[in-house]
């Protein structure tokens, strides 16, 4: 799995979303070692041009993820006027690649002035090569590991409840045995219990 290239292009508000012309890269980080060294600058090249076109044309508000070739152009337009794009080899996880691009968009706007949407000037971002770095592996993404973490527990509360009724034990067998519960939760149970069953379609 691999993370070519993360970038912010300024993309202004527009009434044509067909428009061309207005986009500019304000600032970007690549990691092309993976290329051989006479494809790395005509590559580049590619992602900037593609990542540029795709953010001019691109709705503002959209998230997108568009399969070109061997990658992933994922971007996000915001309406302050610019779009993040990362690139990313076909591997790559699209659920961690638009948490990135959400997380830089949020990191571009804190604590900066507006002189970037005026002029061809790019803008200084250190962050961005920290980023492309720490995203080399997508398991860097602490959300998804998390979530790996909940799919991982829900997995085996569900072996075990299987496990439970194969053995014949009942729900209401463990709520009357159960001593973590109170007898106010005791009988919320055997209320919702009665409730339910009164609309039991015969």
């Amino acid at each position: 799995m691999k993370l070519y290239y993360l970038a912010v292009i300024r993309t202004p508000a527009q009434s044509d979303p067909n428009a061309k012309g207005n986009g500019f890269e304000l600032v970007s980080a690549q990691r092309l070692d993976s290329f051989s060294y006479f494809q790395r600058a005509p590559a580049l090249e590619f992602m900037k041009m593609i990542s540029v076109t795709i953010a001019e044309r691109q709705a503002v508000g959209a998230r997108t993820t568009i399969e070109e070739q061997s990658c992933n152009f994922h971007t996000f337009r915001r309406s302050e006027g610019f779009t993040v794009t990362a690139i990313c080899d076909l591997e790559y996880d699209k659920l961690v690649a638009h948490r990135l691009i959400a997380k830089i968009a949020d990191d571009f706007l804190a604590g900066r002035d507006q002189s970037w949407k005026t002029g061809n000037v790019r803008c200084s971002m250190p962050e961005l090569e920290d980023l492309i770095t720490q995203f080399q592996d997508p398991n860097a993404d602490t959300l998804k590991q998390l979530q790996v973490q909940i799919d991982q527990t829900k997995i085996e509360l569900m072996q075990a409840i299987e496990s439970m009724m194969k053995r014949g034990e009942s729900l209401d067998k463990l709520v009357a045995d159960s001593e973590a519960l109170s007898s106010s939760s005791k009988m919320f149970y055997k209320q919702a219990k009665k409730q339910n069953s009164c609309c039991v379609v015969m």
